[in-house]
Parts: structure tokens; C-alpha cells; sequence
């Protein structure tokens, strides 16, 4: 009886808030609208607020490199990682990106430095452990060798 009860006094308050008019039922439309309008919603890649389609924040990456992923780099965030498993110093980075994550909007892309033969002459890396800046179609942006994921956001800025 109680469930019932209950059942009985949320349908009675919907039936309040319902409108009766068609006026009402457009002005409950309306601020419907508005009100969904103007908190972020997120849809897909883009978040809307006030009417204004923003880009919705690229979370932190790493991940092996492929071509297709410098469409990533909208912000210039993305560094190209040449890595080797026998060198210890990139096997530290990589154990600290692994183990502390990616910043927010920052991708880094894991070369094979033994096996990226081409990729190496087209940025003119001669060492493992180099890092190298790109943009969306690829091009250097700036390069280094050595360093930390510090040194890496200190750099692709």
C-alpha cells in the first residue's frame, strides 16, 4: 500500500508540472532547450556552452606511432618518441610515462629507433632517445635527445 501510495503522489506531482496549453507545453520546450544549452554537454569531440561549439580537450596519449595519429597534433602537443630497447635511458622514459600517464592535450608517439628506418632520415635522428616536435602534417617542429616527461612538456609547449 505504501508503494502505491507513493506511485500515486509522483504521478499526481507530474501531472501538476505538466502543461496544459499548448503555450505552456512550447514554454516548457523552450527553457528546456535553454537550460541544455547552456550547461557543456559533450558530444562527440565538441562540447557546447551558450551556443559556442568548442574542441573538446585531447586526454593524454601514448601510443605507438603511426602516420594516422598526427592528426592529433591540432595544438602541437605531439612528440615522436624514437625509442630503443636496449638503451636504458629510453627505457626509463618510457617506465615513467607508463607509470605517470600523459598530460591532458600531449600525445607522444612510440618510434621503434631500430625498425623506423625512414621515419629517422625524414627527421635526421642519428641517436635513440631523440625526441621530435611535429605538427598535424608531420613536419618538425623542434628535436632533442635525452631528458624526462618534465623536459618533454617544457619543450612542447
Amino acid at each position: 500500500k505504501e508503494a502505491d501510495a507513493m506511485a500515486m503522489k509522483e504521478k499526481e506531482a507530474m501531472m501538476a508540472k505538466e502543461p496544459q496549453t499548448a503555450e505552456q507545453m512550447e514554454m516548457m520546450k523552450k527553457e528546456e532547450a535553454m537550460k541544455a544549452e547552456s550547461m557543456m554537454k559533450k558530444d562527440g569531440e565538441v562540447m557546447k556552452k551558450d551556443g559556442e561549439v568548442m574542441m573538446k580537450k585531447q586526454p593524454g596519449m601514448y601510443v605507438p606511432y603511426s602516420a594516422d595519429k598526427l592528426a592529433l597534433a591540432k595544438d602541437n602537443k605531439v612528440v615522436i618518441f624514437f625509442h630503443a630497447g636496449w638503451c636504458p635511458t629510453c627505457r626509463a622514459l618510457d617506465a615513467e610515462i607508463t607509470s605517470k600517464g600523459v598530460k591532458e592535450g600531449y600525445v607522444i608517439l612510440k618510434a621503434d629507433y631500430d625498425t623506423s628506418k625512414e621515419l629517422k632520415a625524414k627527421y635526421g635522428v642519428t641517436s635513440q632517445h631523440t625526441l621530435v616536435q611535429v605538427n598535424t602534417s608531420g613536419a618538425s617542429l623542434g628535436k632533442w635527445t635525452g631528458g624526462d616527461l618534465a623536459g618533454i612538456y617544457a619543450k612542447a609547449k
